[in-house]
């Protein structure tokens, strides 16, 4: 889907995760631009402070002024047990297939899964300990597939 600030958000197809940018995070005009990756899902119609907590408060969070997509690769900030660490992040498009599996009693479900022999979706320099969280939320959301 797409926020009112005109940025997509992409939702993980396993847990409550998603990924979104967000101009101000706390509603502050004067914090900077991110991409964040949080357990609140994002405000459809606000422009800023999207999770609408009035705070800057989420799992991981990536500099930007680039409203297209996360970065593909870029260094992160992760909140490792209440301690933030730099973890450099690689964001790879997974090629997607749809399988559509039909229940007796008349309901249709289709779920995307990604390509077995498709590309690894993260790619983590030295990822050990507390950074495992990160890549566990980034692996769960079929990253940027788009799907909600």
């Amino acid at each position: 889907g797409v926020t009112a600030n005109g940025a997509p958000y992409y939702k993980s197809l396993t847990s409550d995760e998603y990924i979104y940018y967000d101009p101000h995070c706390s509603g502050n005009v004067s914090g900077s631009a991110r991409w964040v990756l949080d357990s609140d899902a994002p405000s459809l119609t606000a422009l800023s402070d999207l999770d609408g907590d009035g705070n800057c408060s989420y799992d991981a969070r990536a500099k930007s002024k680039d409203t297209s997509a996360p970065p593909k690769g870029s260094m992160w900030k992760v909140d490792c047990g209440g301690v933030w660490q730099d973890m450099w992040v690689a964001l790879v498009r997974l090629p997607m297939t749809t399988t559509s599996v039909t229940a007796t009693s008349t309901t249709a479900t289709a779920t995307t899964a990604p390509k077995a022999d498709g590309p690894k979706p993260v790619m983590l320099n030295g990822a050990a300990g507390p950074q495992h969280h990160l890549a566990f939320l980034l692996l769960g959301l079929a990253l940027l597939s788009g799907r909600q």
